[in-house]
């Protein structure tokens, strides 16, 4: 019975047309995102409005739309009015009060906690009260909320659905099918005024295109056609929410066996983390929402992974792109010509080549050897870019510098290429040979766990992959 419970949990859940239609048509995408980020948070929400079914939806979409994670404080859909005192309580919650019942408690209510009123668009939250999502991540949600409502409400008005008609003209009168966001919110910090509603213009149809679902090739088809009915319209909403989910916390795969003996890394998993992820990486990973993902996890190992768990088949095919797009890079012998600095030196035209772990520096040409040459070592090196100044806006600089070196003496090198990128190609093809080896051994662990339904036979790796056997030319 427990297995079968872990299994439940590990399967993405299933969503109902008419909760999440509730949803929209009480909060937009920005109060959504609040309310989702303040769980992710742990914090204290309360929810009120006048209708309870209104409530209840609220709260059952809200809930789904954090898989694969799930709340694990009190939760209480309707509050009954002999039990109000629970809203002084000093763990998380989430609770909903009838706007008839809130009068009475609103003394009781904390100071940190995120008050929602459904029946307005409107959230109360305090500066400081939690941590929001990257504005990265909270963008590519943001515009999976709006693509998603703009497609609910406009094929079920296109197929003649009486409650979507009477739904979809109530919110093109009151302008809530998008909101703008306020000065706080698009910066990508915390949100720390009251949201107010909607003041947006609302989003021609005309223009806007169904968005493509994964593994799907027509991306053109309008609203209105066969395709952009509500179901897939929900299929693609929950899948840009994986995504975005995925790219947050897939690493943490690479920082741990599964074993259940052994703890996840959380320091290397937040080392790994994108520096703009990582603030709200580490408040999260502290959460008890994050622990039950772990030990849910800890039960089964890779071996017993089934692709009807969703994300976690998603987590392994990002690992698996990512350790063939290592190994190419590695293989692969990069040269070109450009401006290059030695320590504190002048600017001079070399000719650079990256041929397997060295990076060669010619003065003009292979034929008399490198003029000097570095060992492109795990932990040695580290990659810094230069940002343009003054008149250098034509130039794109990154500055190889050696990490056991405090200041900048004739071991550092500084390059300058003609466009950004030039530079993306060369800053990636030095950070995979500079790579940590710890990394390296933990993508190789990973994808070798996969098996063949993944990777195939190591025969294959290798014909996919051929390793270059080249000679290194000394310096001369």
């Amino acid at each position: 019975d427990s297995q079968q419970a872990i299994i439940e949990k590990l399967l993405p859940p299933s969503f109902d047309i008419m909760l999440i239609k509730e949803l929209l048509a009480a909060l937009d995408r920005q109060n959504i995102l609040a309310l989702l980020s303040g769980m992710f948070n742990e914090c204290q929400i309360i929810l009120t409005s006048q209708n309870n079914f209104r409530l209840k939806a609220a709260i059952n979409c809200l809930l789904r739309l954090m898989y694969p994670f799930h709340w694990q404080h009190t939760l209480v859909p309707l509050l009954p009015r002999s039990c109000v005192g629970m809203l002084s309580l000093k763990s998380p919650y989430i609770i909903a009060v009838n706007q008839f019942v809130f009068p009475s408690c609103i003394d009781l209510i904390p100071p940190k906690a995120i008050v929602a009123f459904l029946d307005h668009n409107q959230i109360r939250i305090r500066p400081g009260t939690f941590t929001a999502f990257p504005p990265q991540i909270k963008n590519r949600l943001s515009t999976a909320i709006q693509q998603f409502r703009v497609m609910l409400f406009r094929s079920l008005v296109t197929n003649k659905d009486p409650y979507a008609e009477g739904a979809d003209k109530k919110l093109m009168r009151s302008g809530s099918l998008t909101t703008k966001a306020t000065g706080s919110q698009r910066s990508g910090g915390d949100i720390q005024v009251k949201i107010t509603g909607p003041t947006e213009e609302p989003t021609s149809v005309k223009s806007t295109r169904l968005a493509t679902a994964v593994g799907s090739t027509n991306s053109s088809r309008r609203f209105g056609s066969p395709v952009a009915r509500p179901e897939m319209s929900l299929q693609i909403l929950k899948q840009h929410f994986l995504d975005c989910f995925v790219s947050l916390f897939y690493k943490f795969r690479l920082n741990w066996t599964g074993n259940p003996k052994q703890p996840l890394d959380v320091r290397g998993f937040l080392r790994l983390t994108k520096p703009e992820y990582r603030m709200f990486v580490r408040r999260f990973v502290r959460t008890k929402a994050f622990g039950n993902f772990i030990e849910l996890r800890a039960n089964l190992s890779i071996e017993q992974h089934s692709p009807s768990y969703v994300f976690d088949e998603m987590v392994y095919r990002k690992i698996y792109d990512k350790y063939l797009k290592i190994r190419s890079l590695q293989s692969a012998t990069k040269t070109g010509k450009m401006l290059c600095q030695k320590g504190k030196g002048r600017w001079k035209m070399r000719s650079v080549e990256i041929l397997q772990n060295h990076l060669n520096v010619y003065k003009y040409n292979k034929r008399k050897g490198a003029k000097y040459t570095r060992l492109l070592k795990s932990g040695w090196f580290q990659i810094d870019i230069h940002k343009a100044v003054g008149n250098n806006n034509n130039y794109f600089s990154f500055e190889l510098r050696n990490v056991w070196e405090t200041q900048k003496d004739d071991s550092t090198l500084t390059f300058r290429v003609t466009s950004e990128k030039e530079r993306q190609e060369w800053v990636k093809a030095i950070n995979v040979r500079i790579m940590d080896s710890h990394l390296k051994l933990s993508y190789e662990f990973v994808v070798n766990k996969l098996g063949p339904r993944f990777a195939g036979s190591n025969d294959e790796m290798v014909a996919i992959m051929p390793k270059q056997k080249q000679t290194i030319p000394r310096p001369g």
